[in-house]
């Protein structure tokens, strides 16, 4: 399945053929919100020109940092690195992005970089990555370095994606935090 689809916030078009296909409408109304699938899309073009070309060079891939949440060993760890995608975030299904979930946490700047639109893609398709929005918001030392090699438009384009997911009803628990990310965080510039 591709990014294109199965979003979370079906078109008007998914909806209509639900219907003629006897889903129920009213279920189907309740999860009808034009405004925020049109919304999405927006956000997706976004996300595709921040992100058109970043591939994750040297950087720590998916596989590497589950070897380094796994504690392995250098040659371990090097065998991993070799057989990271490095090329084409579009590659990453959900199930993948599911099952390595962990690495979030022990990337490094280039893997961030390329990572990111994979994984905010899985969010809006509603496949989220537990600890994506936390890391997001997460003031640390650690989280500014996982952060530096993000560009202006980048950066811009991560607060555009928190905004959105701030106003969603699922993330109404985590609406002071990410509030607070994106006024301390993602509203200013990287210095240059």
């Amino acid at each position: 399945m591709t990014f294109a689809n199965k979003m979370k916030y079906l078109s008007p078009d998914e909806i209509r053929g639900l219907k003629e296909s006897g889903y129920d409408p009213v279920l189907l109304e309740a999860r009808a919100d034009s405004e925020r699938w049109e919304a999405v899309n927006g956000l997706r073009e976004k996300i595709e020109s921040a992100f058109a070309g970043v591939t994750l060079g040297d950087g720590i891939g998916l596989m590497e940092g589950r070897g380094l949440d796994d504690y392995e060993d250098a040659d371990v760890l090097a065998q991993l690195h070799a057989q990271d995608e490095r090329i084409d975030w579009h590659r990453f299904s959900s199930e993948t992005l599911l099952s390595y979930q962990s690495s979030i946490s022990f990337t490094d700047a280039e893997g961030m970089r390329f990572h990111l639109p994979a994984w905010m893609f899985a969010e809006l398709r509603d496949d989220g990555i537990a600890g994506l929005i936390g890391s997001l918001c997460r003031i640390s030392p650690h989280n500014e370095q996982q952060f530096s090699l993000l560009s202006p438009e980048q950066r811009s384009v991560v607060r555009d994606f928190l905004e959105f997911m701030r106003d969603d009803p699922d993330y109404t628990h985590e609406r002071a935090e990410i509030d607070a990310a994106i006024k301390h965080i993602w509203s200013q510039l990287p210095p240059q």
